[in-house]
């Protein structure tokens, strides 16, 4: 799971099927599925992107 999804109060998500969905606390969905969190995500505003830290050994040609 993304670390941006992880400060949520609530998570949906499908329950198993395109037109069900299921919705639950965060604090349980983390509980019951022990998820892990890892940040893979870009933020949405161009000026949270400007001041991330540049690291020299990552590449992304999308941030060009």
């Amino acid at each position: 799971m993304d670390k941006s999804l992880a400060r949520d109060k609530e998570i949906v998500f499908c329950a198993g099927s395109h037109d069900r969905a299921i919705r639950m606390a965060m604090a349980d969905y983390k509980r019951l599925a022990k998820p892990t969190v890892l940040k893979f995500s870009y933020p949405e505003a161009l000026d949270e992107i400007e001041s991330m830290p540049l690291d020299p050994f990552f590449y992304d040609p999308f941030l060009l």
